[in-house]
């Protein structure tokens, strides 16, 4: 458990690493943080030997650097092929505009397929990941010219920036459950399909 000098107080390890207006910003531990007796010290903070405890901090980190991995190589470079090794079994994709609609790994690979044909220069940018035991939440930008068919919208050549945050569940090490939420009536605004906001 988090030790913080006050025997009654006890925090969850997520909340120990950064100060109390944000939560965990992923941070790996080093060989020098960790003391003799085994407990890891962070920013002054200790977090006891439990093997539990060290565990669980470096699996958030491990699952940062997944999702990492996912949008420098996948999202902004278009290797498919690493995000069905990132994926696992019975992966679940959840759009929260369409929350009747659950999608499989080959209709999520197909879904962004689309995104990539329609916007072939898009970079997306990672701003921010926060994780916390089997779940990372990521913030992220797409800036991209739209010059493809986007499900069935004729290119229009505007440039556009989409703004997404997404929720991600591991298991086993693997991507096994998103949620996403982003952008849509910015997006039309910004081809020119919705009005500007007022």
């Amino acid at each position: 458990m988090l030790q913080t000098g006050c025997a009654r107080e006890r925090r969850p390890i997520i909340r120990s690493l950064e100060p109390p207006r944000t939560l965990l910003r992923t941070r790996f531990i080093l060989d020098e943080d960790v003391n003799a007796a085994g407990a890891v010290n962070v920013e002054g903070l200790l977090i006891s030997a439990e093997g539990k405890d060290r565990n669980t901090l470096m699996e958030t980190d491990e699952h940062a650097a997944v999702i990492r991995r996912l949008y420098g190589a996948f999202f902004s470079e278009g290797r498919v092929a690493l995000a069905k090794e990132l994926h696992g079994p019975g992966f679940v994709y959840h759009d929260v505009t369409h929350p009747d609609q659950v999608v499989d790994l080959d209709g999520y690979l197909k879904r962004n397929a689309g995104f990539a044909a329609a916007f072939p220069d898009r970079q997306v940018r990672l701003d921010d990941v926060v994780a916390a035991g089997d779940r990372v939440v990521a913030r992220a930008t797409m800036h991209a010219t739209h010059t493809g068919d986007l499900f069935g919208i004729r290119a229009t050549g505007k440039k556009v920036r989409l703004a997404s945050i997404i929720i991600y569940r591991f298991a086993g090490g693997k991507i096994v459950e998103e949620w996403e939420i982003f952008d849509v009536l910015g997006l039309y605004q910004q081809l020119g399909l919705a009005p500007p906001p007022a």
